[in-house]
């Protein structure tokens, strides 16, 4: 097999991408947005918050970003989280 006939997969994996939360959260957007432009097969998985801002950028329905919704073990371990000292949370 030639290795230069095998294309590139990236997968982005983080809890949040968006143009509005600010700071870090850009990051993944840039990414995707660049390395898409460049032709690679790029996917992103993503907090289903981030969706509105998400979908207003690359269209809805995207087939290459997939949402991860809450569930209600993640939103049990949250309330729980912020009873506890941040170095144990």
């Amino acid at each position: 097999m030639n290795p230069k006939s095998i294309e590139p997969r990236v997968c982005i994996v983080a809890d949040h991408a968006s143009t509005q939360f600010g700071g870090e959260a850009i990051l993944p957007v840039h990414y995707f947005r660049v390395l898409r432009a460049r032709g690679l097969d790029v996917w992103m998985v993503v907090h289903d918050r981030c969706r509105n801002d998400l979908e207003s950028s690359f269209g809805v329905g995207n087939d290459r970003i997939i949402y991860v919704p809450d569930r209600w073990l993640h939103i049990l371990l949250f309330r729980v989280g912020r009873l506890l000292p941040d170095k144990l949370n």
